[in-house]
């Protein structure tokens, strides 16, 4: 399995725009993950922006496939737990 673990998105001209987009698309991922964890009593113990990930899909030349959105994951559920209602 091939894993990257850092890209550096080097923005140029219109790179600004794309990049602003993403970002938005990034929190609103987020705000989703979150929701569905507490919908289903998940309490994760450190979602903060440092244990989510993205995996950007490739054109075929292995650059950066902009006109697909990425995929977000939460990571590192080392202190995840279920919440139980007493």
């Amino acid at each position: 399995t091939n894993v990257q673990t850092f890209e550096r998105l080097t923005l140029r001209g219109d790179d600004g725009v794309w990049h602003r987009k993403l970002m938005r698309k990034i929190d609103i991922d987020m705000t989703r993950i979150l929701s569905v964890l507490k919908d289903q009593k998940i309490e994760h113990g450190h979602s903060h922006s440092a244990n989510f990930c993205l995996k950007f899909f490739r054109d075929k030349d292995g650059n950066i496939d902009r006109f697909r959105d990425p995929q977000l994951y939460l990571i590192d559920f080392d202190e995840a737990y279920v919440k139980t209602t007493e």
